[in-house]
């Protein structure tokens, strides 16, 4: 971002309005922001963040009641449909233990966040 030259006022790096119409703060990049600008970015960061996490979690669930559906990790409702099969529970368990991983490593910064609120709001509770 370029300097502002002596005659021109210093401008906000996300809505370049004025500075001087409310409170301020610095960015690492160097440049200055509103603090309304800075809120309501993250702020929908935070949404995006939220409903990534939860679609990447529909689909995790999805794939694994379709292994179990399909019997593939050896969970299925059996050639007979007269109910669940119990072997395999180990496979089946390793698979979910997995997909939760990747769960966590898809939304690390979701996960973090959720995880840092969780325990301040126990701290306070």
């Amino acid at each position: 971002m370029p300097l502002p030259t002596p005659t021109e006022s210093p401008s906000c790096v996300i809505c370049s309005r004025p500075l001087a119409d409310g409170l301020t703060i610095p960015t690492t990049s160097g440049g200055t922001v509103h603090v309304r600008c800075a809120e309501r970015q993250a702020r929908g960061a935070a949404r995006r963040r939220t409903l990534r996490a939860g679609i990447t979690a529909a689909l995790l669930a999805g794939l694994l009641a379709m292994t179990a559906a399909l019997g593939i990790a050896g969970w299925g409702l059996g050639a007979e449909f007269g109910g669940l099969r119990t072997e395999g529970w180990g496979v089946w368990a390793v698979l979910a233990v997995l997909l939760i991983a990747a769960h966590i490593l898809i939304n690390r910064r979701w996960w973090h966040y959720t995880v840092q609120s969780a325990r301040l709001w126990w701290r306070w509770k």
